[in-house]
């Protein structure tokens, strides 16, 4: 993905405040399937998710929430793959499990 202005200025400014950024890694999304049931997706070491959602913009906010998942394992959390499984499979309802 090209680095657009707006990328550079946030990075600008996360470096300037000492804070993390951690950028998702679109190029990750592989498509295995789709239908009218929604898609089936690999992401990183994430495999055959299935997102009942359609949509490859669908897909990159998927890959925002995983990535937001392993940065929250890096601190400590602990979020089953039970849970992310979960939750990718329903229509996000807005509310935690």
């Amino acid at each position: 993905c090209k680095e657009t202005e707006a990328d550079a200025v946030i990075a600008r400014t996360a470096a300037e405040r000492h804070a993390p950024l951690t950028v998702v890694d679109f190029g990750a999304i592989q498509s295995v399937s789709d239908s009218l049931d929604g898609q089936v997706f690999h992401f990183g070491a994430y495999r055959s998710l299935h997102l009942p959602l359609l949509g490859a913009h669908q897909l990159r906010n998927a890959a925002v929430a995983l990535t937001a998942v392993e940065v929250l394992r890096r601190r400590g959390w602990h979020i089953s793959e039970d849970a992310v499984r979960r939750r990718t499979s329903s229509p996000s309802s807005g509310t935690a499990p």
